[in-house]
């Protein structure tokens, strides 16, 4: 069940050297860039998976925005099938992308797979057809059924099952259909030094040795040197004592610490501690 990168889990960080840290981390955000790039050239579906807050919706957003040929169009939070089909409908022409965000309820709920699995089927020429909610799509000013040609994204972090079992439960044998048509990234980072290693090579600025990339840290523009190498070596410190360690925790850290230059590792540790 794990969604944590294979090719990462077999490298013992401890026995690499700091290059060789970076670039296997290079190869990981690359296989991601490439992946999300090869759906906006209308080339396959894909569902990212991994842990919160490692750089999955940014990448994914990013790539989108230099490489779709339309306007793409986002979800995110709680939404009705309704309301999905209704999007589907709208991101349905050919170059378009629509990405699902942290809507893990989209592949919890019945119906919306059963959207998903419309929408993502392979054969061409496809028709997306739901006749069921005819009153309620009325409504909402949708029609019942599309052609579909766009091209989707899921992105979550729900641990999904993706080994078959010899007794799948119900909520196994209704998102394997989901799988099946899509390609399957695992984004997640194996463990805290990796994660650190992660945040340290984005805010060096290191440059990637298969694209133009230029890693970043987007919540240390603007910030001291100095400040920027006392998270990371909080983060560091108290890895096995908070909750989560992401870029998203330096961003908050940079705002505390912002806020409170003095009182800001005792407040951390208050606010983040497991």
């Amino acid at each position: 069940m794990s969604y944590v990168s294979p090719f990462l889990a077999k490298l013992d960080i401890s026995n690499l050297s700091k290059e060789e840290r970076r670039e296997a981390l290079d190869r990981h955000y690359t296989q991601l860039r490439k992946f999300v790039k090869g759906v906006c050239e209308d080339k396959f579906h894909l569902i990212v998976n991994g842990d919160a807050g490692m750089g999955k919706t940014e990448i994914t957003h990013e790539v989108v925005g230099k490489c779709a040929k339309k306007d793409c169009v986002s979800i995110s939070g709680t939404i009705s099938a309704v309301k999905l089909f209704g999007k589907f409908q709208d991101a349905r022409k050919p170059g378009q992308v629509m990405i699902i965000d942290d809507t893990d309820k989209v592949l919890e709920d019945q119906e919306s797979l059963e959207i998903l699995k419309g929408v993502l089927d392979t054969k061409k020429d496809k028709i997306v057809d739901w006749e069921k909610y005819s009153a309620a799509l009325q409504k909402s000013n949708i029609k019942s059924q599309f052609k579909y040609e766009g091209r989707c994204i899921i992105i979550t972090n729900k641990q999904l099952r993706t080994v078959p079992d010899a007794t799948p439960t119900i909520q196994q044998q209704r998102i394997l259909p989901v799988l099946s048509r899509c390609h399957y990234f695992k984004a997640g980072v194996p463990s805290s030094q990796w994660k650190i290693e992660s945040i340290r090579m984005h805010r060096e600025g290191y440059a990637s040795k298969h694209d133009d990339y230029k890693y970043e840290l987007r919540c240390f523009k603007g910030v001291d040197p100095k400040i920027q190498t006392e998270i990371i070596d909080w983060l560091e410190e108290n890895a096995d004592d908070i909750r989560e360690i992401s870029f998203r925790t330096c961003a908050m850290l940079v705002e505390l610490q912002k806020q409170e230059p003095v009182f800001w590792k005792e407040m951390a540790e208050a606010s983040l501690g497991c």
